[in-house]
């Protein structure tokens, strides 16, 4: 190829340049902006996707909330110790409004109608933050704060009977002695 072959063919296809010139109105960036917004609340109000079929523990509607669980195993005295690494023997204020905890169904006693919620069915130990007492009435009685084998100390367990008296409480306290094994209620440190 000679240099006026080279000439002859950049003459015959010379290099073109395609401008656009877009010119966005007023009246077309207000729809594209009332578009995005239209996109965005539909996406917040559908909500998080549902758990898959692998079985996702937590949705995106409880992520980040703390956790909570009844242990499985039953133990006297030392309801101090009966919680797992991560959790702690719950005082029953860290508990007491169950809305906004999320039952740990894989370390917890599991629901007997099968729900991902807490069973009903049988009471833990739970702190009280009440001075350390051998007895009294629920709320009072902590074994000695947890340190001896004798007296009374407080279990609490989610109410059974909706109907009773007209109201729906939460939570049904009690009093068992200390030698008694029962379940612990652990929450989230």
């Amino acid at each position: 190829m000679t240099a006026s072959d080279r000439h002859t063919d950049s003459q015959d296809h010379p290099e073109r340049t395609l401008v656009l010139n877009v010119d966005l109105s007023r009246g077309l960036v207000a729809v594209l902006l009332v578009l995005a917004v239209v996109v965005v609340a539909a996406l917040l109000v559908r909500g998080p996707a549902p758990a898959s079929a692998a079985g996702e523990q937590v949705s995106a509607a409880t992520e980040g909330m703390r956790r909570f669980y009844l242990a499985g195993a039953q133990v006297a005295t030392n309801a101090p110790d009966g919680c797992v690494a991560g959790y702690h023997f719950a005082s029953l204020w860290e508990i007491l409004d169950t809305s906004n905890l999320v039952y740990d169904t894989v370390l917890g006693v599991p629901s007997p109608d099968g729900g991902s919620g807490p069973p009903t069915t049988w009471p833990g130990w739970v702190r009280t933050g009440y001075t350390s007492s051998p007895g009294g009435d629920p709320g009072v009685a902590n074994c000695s704060a947890w340190q001896v084998g004798t007296g009374f100390g407080t279990t609490v367990r989610l109410a059974s009977d909706w109907a009773a008296g007209g109201d729906m409480h939460v939570w049904d306290a009690s009093t068992s002695t200390c030698g008694n094994p029962a379940h612990v209620w652990c929450v989230e440190d």
